[in-house]
């Protein structure tokens, strides 16, 4: 695919169709015409870096609560990644010529 610029409002576009709306990132990508990998980087890069929010984390009640934040947002990201990785063997395996009935 061409190396081209998306604007902040495209990328959160995008972003929000995979987080928000449940879209596969694959079907994002061919929508956008940018690669599964993209998506998942453009995701995975605004859950390390939300925007500001007016509920400041610090302000927590408890250092806990910020931990157990760090560390679901930390799984999230690792589940993120995983589904990147089997929607690519999924498409892999959707490529190749069918077997079956031979």
């Amino acid at each position: 695919m061409a190396n081209r610029k998306y604007t902040e409002d495209q990328r959160a576009e995008a972003i929000r169709l995979v987080s928000t709306e449940g879209q596969s990132a694959a079907s994002v990508g061919r929508e956008f015409s940018v690669s599964v990998g993209t998506v998942h980087r453009w995701v995975s890069d605004a859950l390390a870096h939300p925007p500001a929010s007016p509920v400041d984390v610090g302000a927590c009640e408890s250092d806990g609560a910020a931990y157990e934040q760090q560390d679901l947002e930390s799984q999230l990201q690792g589940v993120i990644h995983r589904i990147g990785e089997l929607e690519t063997q999924f498409e892999q395996l959707a490529q190749r010529p069918s077997t079956q009935g031979n």
